[in-house]
């Protein structure tokens, strides 16, 4: 049984799913037929199917060697299907020319030639057969003839530039799928778009006759929408639409999504609250003191963070000067007679003096309102102010 953490939830908990054997001259001597196991485990945390043992790099390669590749008019055939996916990505691309579309493992790229409104059509595959074709027979589209995983080395000039990626029934064959659909990723612009299409299991359970082998050796992963969509935003893509298509025997999940903020994006933007945070604060400062500073007596009411955020940044001087002018005050018992930055919190049944000034040093308007509500009761016709407003 196989004990390799997940891939999508980390977690090692399989439970054999299927098992059989499969006979193919490749597994042992030359010209000798062996039988190969094929087993498939279900993750019991997420769903995900996952083929053990799995081929080597040697095995895997001589096993599509061996195996009969599609002709270009055998692709033909695919029309339907074709336009059922076409179909399904228009519906989310709104009007207008797509910009660059980079397919993942096009083959003979059907599929790129139907997307004419796009600025730039370009594939990345690996086999120089369908490259050799495509620059002969259609010269429109672009091929590098490489392997994803080497993208920052063969063509960094493509990496964050296409308005949508796509990559149709090739994440199943990959030995990780995190990591294939990170290298996605790094296609895709910033709010740029990913379609996958895998099989299916929701589609395959209706479809008894499928048009092509779901279960063989070179199926590494078997995906259903909740792993696909936990897959995905696990890494920060936003679902757009899903579907899962039986018809035409043609069992698939299809899958949109969003590249959403870059962690970058995130942090810089959670920079500029903490900057707009901290630019408030130094004007409530301000607004406090020059406050305290005309007044002959005043009360500061609320010890709660927004003034402690105040006091921080203080000087000690400050804190000296908003100490000697003002007492802070605050109902909650817990907080009273406690010291923060050498101010010390009292009651506001403490102040017997009359007050001429009452500072709210609080971001909240809720809490705002309430204190002058209370302070109007307790100190009549004193001055109020939120030094935050």
């Amino acid at each position: 049984m196989t004990t390799n953490n997940c891939h999508i939830c980390g977690e090692s908990k399989w439970k054999l799913l299927y098992s059989k054997l499969v006979v193919h001259p490749l597994w042992g001597v030359t010209g000798e037929e062996s039988n190969f196991p094929l087993n498939y485990f279900n993750c019991q945390e997420c769903g995900l199917i996952k083929l053990d043992p799995v081929l080597s790099f040697e095995q895997s390669r001589q096993y599509y060697e061996m195996s009969s590749a599609p002709s270009q008019a055998s692709f033909g055939k695919r029309a339907p299907m074709l336009e059922q996916r076409r179909a399904f990505l228009l519906q989310h691309l709104g009007p207008g020319a797509i910009g660059r579309v980079v397919e993942v493992g096009p083959a003979y790229g059907d599929f790129l030639l139907t997307l004419e409104s796009a600025d730039e059509r370009i594939g990345i595959e690996p086999s120089t057969k369908y490259c050799d074709f495509v620059k002969e027979k259609h010269p429109e589209l672009r091929y590098y003839p490489f392997m994803l995983e080497s993208l920052s080395l063969d063509a960094p000039e493509l990496i964050g530039t296409a308005e949508l990626v796509v990559s149709c029934n090739v994440l199943e064959h990959t030995t990780n799928p995190k990591t294939f659909v990170q290298s996605l990723m790094k296609v895709v612009r910033q709010d740029g778009l990913l379609l996958l299409e895998v099989p299916g299991v929701e589609a395959m359970s209706e479809c008894p006759t499928p048009c092509y082998q779901t279960l063989h050796p070179g199926h590494i992963y078997q995906f259903s929408a909740p792993t696909v969509n936990r897959l995905c935003a696990s890494i920060g893509l936003q679902l757009v639409a899903m579907e899962s298509s039986s018809t035409l025997d043609y069992p698939v999940l299809r899958a949109l999504f969003r590249k959403s903020a870059t962690a970058d994006l995130i942090a810089s933007l959670f920079r500029r609250h903490c900057d707009g945070i901290d630019a408030q604060t130094s004007i409530a400062k301000q607004a406090m003191l020059e406050a305290v500073d005309r007044c002959s007596r005043s009360v500061i009411w609320g010890c709660g963070q927004d003034l402690l955020d105040i006091l921080n940044i203080c000087s000690e001087a400050e804190r000296v000067r908003i100490n000697e002018l003002a007492t802070v005050i605050d109902r909650n018992g817990k907080k009273q007679g406690k010291r923060c930055f050498e101010v010390t919190v009292a009651s506001p049944d403490d102040v017997s003096e009359a007050v001429d000034l009452v500072v709210i040093p609080s971001r909240s308007e809720i809490l705002c309102e309430d204190i002058r509500s209370a302070a109007l009761t307790r100190f009549p016709g004193a001055e109020i102010i939120c030094c935050y407003s």
